[in-house]
């Protein structure tokens, strides 16, 4: 729901150093002032629009069990 709460932060910003590209999300459904990036549910024009070819990727998803099972579909 806020920024702070992102983990591994350090050890994903070291890895584009090897080519991986971490998007975050913000799940809060109230505004949070500062953050600019996006916000609300994964859908698939948000995959789309990071990576095209997503097909052909490797993707990690990170969250409750429920919402990584739900959204697996979206990936296939």
């Amino acid at each position: 729901s806020s920024p702070e709460e992102f983990v591994y932060k350090d050890i994903f910003k070291e890895a584009e150093n090897f080519g991986v590209k971490t998007i975050y999300l913000l799940g809060s459904k109230e505004p949070v002032p500062s953050w600019t990036g996006e916000t609300g549910f994964i859908t698939e024009p948000m995959i789309k629009k990071y990576a095209p070819d997503f097909l052909n990727r490797k993707i990690y998803l990170s969250g409750p069990v429920a919402m990584v099972n739900n959204y697996k579909n979206l990936f296939t």
